[in-house]
């Protein structure tokens, strides 16, 4: 399983990832857009990093997802 997790400033990042330790392979942040309270997309990364995930901090902001996908249809 991967997680694919954008999150705001009132939750416990940490304690979240925490929660699916075991569960999920791999976390991939992503910014809220069009919030003030989103969490940075990479200061998420780091918090499910301290959590023991590998983080896939390439694709905050959908970057990487969307150059996937040209090379996928290629």
């Amino acid at each position: 399983m991967f997680l694919i997790i954008g999150m705001i400033n009132t939750k416990d990042p940490v304690g979240y990832f925490k929660a699916f330790k075991g569960l999920a392979e791999q976390v991939f942040t992503v910014p809220i857009r069009g919030s003030d309270a989103g969490i940075d997309a990479v200061a998420l990364a780091d918090d499910a990093a301290s959590a023991g995930f590998r983080s896939g901090r390439d694709v905050h902001g959908g970057r990487s997802t969307r150059r996937h996908h040209r090379n996928v249809q290629r």
